[in-house]
């Protein structure tokens, strides 16, 4: 499921913003409610967005071009860990 999302674009239409070709109000309000009627899992797709929202700003270009297509087009997922700083 996830990797036809991805190829019908709308995993990167659901992570851009409406101005860079993302969803506007009412098409992003229609994906949520599409989504919940379909009992899909999102929070691994809100957790991916986190941590592509940070390599687009922070990451190198070479970063960017290695996993931004990657991750809209389904093939990646992103994770995010945490640690204390005793945790070893």
């Amino acid at each position: 499921v996830h990797l036809a999302l991805g190829a019908a674009g709308y995993l990167e239409r659901d992570w851009r913003a409406e101005a860079d070709g993302g969803f506007t109000a009412v098409q992003r309000r229609i994906w949520e409610l599409e989504i919940g009627r379909a009992h899909t899992p999102w929070c691994p797709s809100e957790t991916t967005a986190m941590v592509l929202n940070a390599v687009h700003q922070f990451g190198s270009q070479q970063l960017k071009d290695e996993v931004l297509a990657k991750v809209l087009s389904g093939h990646y997922r992103l994770c995010l860990g945490y640690t204390e700083p005793e945790g070893g």
